[in-house]
């Protein structure tokens, strides 16, 4: 990853460790938005995220998978989003949302691709705040 995509993901992984009060822009507002279920997922599987996060965070997640171009994922999002309560659908996407994420073993992980490519497409959206 490219020094500067990897400022932004450090970045966007301490916000959703501790958000903070400062605006930012579309591009790291919507990588956090992301980063904020996919860790989740990762260590837990998509069922125990549908326990843990409100639709509102699934929501916010699949418009962050649309920003991104990764259409799979956001239709997984919306998906579970509408099916608050089915662990049993939600337990039967995570090889699908591991595919659509390119985060199976081995491969590059694809929603770093995605933060590079939209990162060269819309530069502007991830400038960081003055402080």
């Amino acid at each position: 990853m490219e020094q500067t995509t990897n400022r932004i993901w450090n970045l966007a992984l301490d916000l959703v460790l501790a958000p903070a009060s400062m605006e930012y822009g579309r591009g790291i507002t919507h990588l956090v938005n992301l980063l904020r279920v996919n860790t989740f997922i990762m260590a837990n599987g998509l069922e125990q995220a549908l326990g843990t996060f409100d639709i509102e965070a699934f929501e916010a997640a699949a418009a962050a998978c649309d920003y991104f171009d990764l259409q799979g994922a956001a239709d997984i999002f919306r998906r579970l989003a509408m099916n608050k309560h089915d662990y049993d659908l939600a337990d039967s996407l995570n090889p699908s949302y591991w595919d659509y994420t390119g985060q199976r073993g081995g491969q590059r992980n694809g929603i770093e691709i995605a933060l590079e490519r939209r990162m060269q497409k819309s530069p502007e959206d991830f400038e960081l705040p003055e402080r």
